[in-house]
């Protein structure tokens, strides 16, 4: 019997897919994040209060106490990665731009901890733990993105993690984009077409690659393909398709846009 009904289990949609590549990237990011804390602010207090107390202020260990400040810090600066778009697929594996979020957010989490204890007089850390814990949060926090990074790069090669990609426009600039994220394995584009208003339906400007739509079946074509990524060439488009094809984008969820540059 079930092998009878699982002759005609449905394939699961890419966007599915997607949704659950997400949410391992997310649990994965959440489980790193979390030990990359932890590990700093214990490195930070057995530098500061066990192997080199000589060269810093005498102060009280209170093993307990900051246990209770590392068990309260580590969800808080998870929650300002969530908030600097750290767990956000848009910032993540494709620029600098997450590596900068991440020294911002572990920046503002230093600075929100040093503010509570301006304003509380009773709560009182040890100002070397602190910024020793900085440092390495700084260090750690980006060399365990530029593995995970590696590691899903490497992942994508296995045909994971892909995003499927629409190029608007076949003119050259738009030919360049879809020769130059072909040569990129890492970028993890799929890429599915072309739409373009002057080549034919079908034709092949990158070969393998064809011309899918015009621009007035835009959205039908990113619904029915389920695109994830769309890269916009300015010069293959005249500005009334341009603005058509934001007005569409704006109703439909979870595409991303890009222009090519």
């Amino acid at each position: 019997m079930s092998v009878y009904e699982g002759s005609f289990a449905q394939p699961q949609s890419h966007r599915s897919i997607r949704h659950h590549e997400q949410r391992l990237l997310t649990c994965m990011l959440l489980v790193t994040d979390a030990c990359m804390i932890a590990a700093s602010f214990g490195v930070a207090y057995a530098v500061r209060f066990w192997f080199a107390r000589s060269i810093f202020d005498e102060g009280s260990a209170r093993p307990f106490f900051y246990l209770m400040v590392m068990g309260a810090l580590i969800p808080g600066y998870l929650a300002l990665f969530h908030i600097h778009g750290l767990y956000d697929r848009a910032n993540l594996l494709g620029s600098t731009t997450e590596y900068a979020r991440m020294f911002n957010a572990i920046t503002t989490g230093l600075v929100f901890v040093m503010f509570i204890n301006f304003v509380q007089p009773e709560f009182v850390v040890a100002r070397a733990w602190l910024l020793l814990a900085w440092v390495l949060m700084v260090i750690l926090g980006i060399s365990s993105r530029f593995l995970v990074r590696r590691f899903v790069y490497w992942w994508r090669h296995t045909g994971h993690f892909l995003e499927r990609t629409l190029i608007v426009g076949a003119n050259p600039e738009g030919i360049a984009v879809a020769e130059q994220l072909l040569q990129s394995r890492s970028s993890g584009a799929q890429i599915i077409g072309f739409i373009d208003d002057y080549m034919a339906l079908g034709a092949e400007p990158v070969p393998g690659i064809g011309v899918v739509g015009h621009s007035i079946s835009f959205a039908s074509l990113v619904a029915q393909h389920e695109i994830d990524t769309v890269v916009i060439a300015n010069t293959a488009i005249t500005r009334e398709r341009l603005l058509g094809i934001y007005s569409a984008l704006e109703a439909l969820q979870d595409v991303e846009v890009r222009m090519a540059s």
